[in-house]
């Protein structure tokens, strides 16, 4: 048996800008996909996103074996049983919120394990539920937080400071123009070792495109990149490839 973990965005799942964003999963790889699992091989998530948020763009699509969400903050195996969850402390979320939207205007998308929140406007244009202050927020869980940024500068700059105020309880994680943060101790990495123990495996494949997959690339035993990812996520990776189909392939090929 072979394991495959998968990034999400810009990996398995693109958006195409020249039709309104309309996203889509190239069948190639879901054909390549579907094959490699009817083998008796393992393909398995590992995203910054959260369950929920997995499911606007890929339910039905293709039947995930394993779940890394929310940056390792929680893993689920393939019939969603919680593997691992960590909750960022209130306390710690109500400090970085006041700080940075008084220092830079900066406003988050907040995420629980079942939706997306904002205050008092949204973020991204989906589902999301709006309060008027941080304070209506402290019943709620959240297994990350996310700032949405205009910039690579923007984002490199705020997670280089959220992590030196706050490193000792959370962790920013630089995703393109976006900084997801997660519970310090969380990462795709952790994730693909709890994964690896779960299993009890050897050997363990995966493949990202980003700055956010460089714990995962790290941490799997053969990791794979695409052509046109940024430069230190290419020399993390043993394999450039064009797609998931090429890494399956290639995976299959191996003994």
């Amino acid at each position: 048996m072979k394991i495959l973990a998968s990034d999400f965005d810009n990996t398995l799942f693109f958006r195409d800008f020249r039709n309104d964003g309309e996203g889509y999963i190239k069948k190639t790889d879901i054909e390549k996909i579907e094959d490699f699992q009817a083998k008796g091989n393992l393909f398995g998530l590992c995203t910054g996103r959260a369950l929920f948020d997995v499911f606007f763009d890929a339910k039905d699509i293709i039947s995930f074996d394993f779940y890394i969400l929310a940056s390792g903050a929680v893993i689920l195996d393939k019939d969603y049983k919680t593997l691992h969850k960590a909750v960022i402390p209130f306390s710690t979320i109500k400090d970085m919120y006041l700080l940075f939207k008084n220092k830079y205007n900066y406003s988050p998308l907040f995420v629980t394990e079942k939706s997306f929140c904002c205050i008092q406007k949204k973020i991204y244009n989906v589902d999301t539920d709006i309060y008027q202050s941080i304070d209506e927020m402290d019943d709620l869980e959240f297994i990350a937080i996310s700032y949405v940024l205009n910039t690579l500068e923007e984002s490199y700059n705020l997670r280089t400071e959220l992590n030196s105020k706050y490193g000792d309880i959370i962790v920013g994680y630089q995703n393109s123009t976006n900084v997801d943060i997660v519970l310090k101790g969380n990462s795709k990495g952790t994730g693909i070792e709890l994964i690896k123990k779960y299993y009890n495996l050897d050997k363990i494949y995966g493949i990202g495109d980003s700055y956010n997959d460089l714990p995962m690339l790290q941490k799997v035993d053969v990791p794979f990149t695409f052509h046109c990812s940024p430069e230190p996520v290419k020399q993390q990776a043993a394999y450039l490839v064009d797609d998931i189909a090429q890494a399956i392939e290639i995976i299959e090929q191996e003994n």
